[in-house]
């Protein structure tokens, strides 16, 4: 996902991943050496809007067409426990909880369409920013949530990120 993410950040107009990694390749692979067409010329115009920041966050608190999910563990997001680095505990103010796990049937496999919304309770289409403790998680999240019909994004300064500013609010 980091790699899809900087893609759609440069502008590139068509990004995709291979839902399940190289074991979902239905081709044959094939080792040895490749001959690489020359790379053609390309102007992309950087599309700042694929990586939400903590102010773009902040600013849409309260936001009804925003839906936040966080994808930790209950503990992470109650603020009962986290990780030592993160000077506060807790979650962003109005984001939902939802665990990796409910998202995926297997690794790299997300779950049925219709599973992931029943999951998350939102309409196909809603606008939605994942985010965990320092974007790995909300990174897998993003792409199931992709899967199945949303605008997702992933928040890669995460939890981790807002923590650390004691001026945005949080709850627990």
């Amino acid at each position: 996902m980091p790699a899809l993410q900087m893609a759609e950040l440069a502008g590139h107009p068509n990004v995709a991943v291979l839902l399940g990694g190289m074991a979902a390749w239905e081709g044959e692979l094939v080792e040895g050496a490749v001959e690489l067409e020359p790379v053609r010329e390309a102007h992309l115009q950087p599309n700042l809007a694929a990586m939400p920041t903590r102010q773009e966050i902040a600013g849409r608190l309260g936001d009804e067409s925003l839906v936040l999910l966080d994808i930790r563990t209950p503990d992470e997001y109650t603020g009962r426990s986290g990780s030592p680095c993160d000077p506060r505990q807790g979650h962003i103010p109005g984001a939902r909880l939802v665990e990796l796990a409910q998202l995926f049937d297997g690794p790299g496999r997300p779950a049925s369409p219709e599973r992931v919304r029943a999951v998350v309770g939102l309409p196909e289409g809603a606008e939605v920013v994942a985010y965990c403790h320092s974007g790995s998680r909300s990174a897998l999240a993003a792409l199931a949530l992709r899967a199945s019909g949303y605008n997702a994004r992933n928040y890669p300064g995460s939890w981790h990120e807002w923590s650390r500013h004691d001026e945005l609010p949080l709850e627990r």
